[in-house]
């Protein structure tokens, strides 16, 4: 059985988010052209963050993407240090509060 992330609606990713969580928003200038169905692709999406935004695979909680991998949604440790914009990409990194 795989332990790649499966598909999800944005609804479905924000319902997993929880508040204190650190979010990485994370939207490559080209897409890489799939979703995170298998581990392959995982890996291949967790390489892809480590080039362009300097991740480490154990700054990493969870991953997410939409169907076409045109945007990257990934909860990771408050420690990690992100290179917000690259030749690559752009990310906005947030740590979710809760909602008075």
């Amino acid at each position: 059985m795989s332990n790649a992330e499966p598909i999800y609606s944005f609804e479905t990713i924000k319902s997993f988010l929880r508040s204190g969580d650190r979010v990485l928003f994370y939207k490559p200038h080209r897409s890489f052209g799939f979703t995170i169905d298998t581990d392959e692709r995982l890996a291949t999406v967790h390489e892809l963050l480590g080039r362009d935004l300097g991740l480490q695979s154990h700054d990493i909680k969870e991953t997410f993407c939409n169907g076409d991998g045109s945007q990257i949604i990934a909860r990771i440790e408050h420690e990690a240090r992100v290179k917000p914009a690259t030749k690559y990409g752009n990310a906005l990194i947030s740590v979710l509060t809760a909602v008075r």
